[in-house]
């Protein structure tokens, strides 16, 4: 089994997961007590059984144990990132502000006063956004030597009565209220995108963006995100992609009118670490495989007052 592994045998991957699957569920079901992420481990698990996979030593051992130190790795990991954000959330108030700090790279049109006419891709540089808790206070974007001011930046509920809204979910304790199970979840996303173009699929995609990136969201809600985003028709998973910061990880991935954006994520925690978009056929943008968007989460902070930095961080 253990040759057959560091080779690459799909078959011995596939009878791994048979004989492995179930023990390694109950596992982590004793460590979480949530069968949604107790499922969530078993894929991460196995995903990094293949991942680090000729690492595993030859020899005529079982490979059990490798198995569960790894299961018991992403166990550990998930539940820092929890941890984390239980305590920013704790410490979250009405009067305070989301700090987000980012790289970020895209298209502008070269000429100005046009609309869908050529476009070149913006040197990465960095992106600061202050979110208000209160829906009704303004925000503000820092970037490019510009400060821009968001108005309202809060708004935006998933409400399965309200009418066709904002793509951006609101404020954390509306994204951290947000249901954990994922088909639930795909049908508040769908309500809060209702009648928002480009088309139902591709705006559920895009909320998907709106939520994960210049949020604060709970780890739990985050799985749900993944596997929800993972039930759109059309969105496939990416197995490897990189953000803006050279970091590595799995996306969730859609095409819409001739560019596909991936959405990239940490492989344990399914917390969001950037993204990046190309054309994948040519358009009056410009040709296929032209590079339209990429960005990297560099930090997220609570800060009590519109454009404070976090303590220790540098501009």
């Amino acid at each position: 089994m253990r040759a057959r592994l560091r080779a690459g045998d799909p078959e011995a991957f596939r009878q791994l997961y048979q004989d492995l699957g179930q023990a390694i569920y109950a596992h982590a079901y004793r460590a979480t007590g949530d069968w949604s992420a107790a499922e969530d481990a078993v894929s991460l698990t196995f995903l990094e059984v293949w991942r680090l996979r000729e690492r595993l030593q030859a020899g005529d051992e079982s490979v059990r144990p490798w198995v569960y130190a790894i299961a018991t790795d992403v166990l550990r990991n998930r539940g820092r990132a929890a941890r984390r954000h239980h305590q920013t959330l704790a410490r979250f108030g009405a009067h305070q502000f989301i700090y987000v700090k980012s790289k970020v790279g895209f298209t502008h049109q070269i000429k100005q006063r046009t609309i869908g006419g050529p476009a070149e891709l913006d040197a990465v540089h960095q992106r600061e956004v202050w979110l208000a808790a209160d829906p009704s206070r303004n925000g503000l974007i820092r970037e490019g030597g510009q400060n821009i001011t968001i108005h309202n930046s809060g708004t935006g509920v998933v409400d399965p009565d309200a009418a066709p809204q904002s793509a951006r979910p609101g404020t954390v304790p509306q994204i951290a209220s947000l249901s954990t199970d994922p088909d639930t979840l795909l049908k508040q996303i769908y309500t809060a995108t209702r009648g928002l173009s480009p088309g139902k699929n591709a705006a559920a995609f895009n909320w998907i963006g709106e939520t994960v990136s210049e949020s604060i969201v709970p780890e739990d809600v985050a799985s749900a995100i993944w596997r929800a985003a993972a039930k759109i028709p059309g969105v496939v998973l990416v197995k490897d992609a990189t953000d803006a910061a050279g970091r590595h990880g799995e996306a969730i991935a859609h095409v819409s009118d001739g560019e596909r954006t991936e959405y990239i994520f940490d492989r344990n925690t399914h917390l969001f670490l950037g993204e990046r978009s190309y054309l994948i056929k040519d358009t009056p943008e410009g040709k296929a495989g032209m590079l339209t968007g990429t960005s990297a989460v560099l930090s997220r902070a609570v800060v009590d007052t519109m454009g404070d930095l976090p303590t220790g961080t540098r501009t």
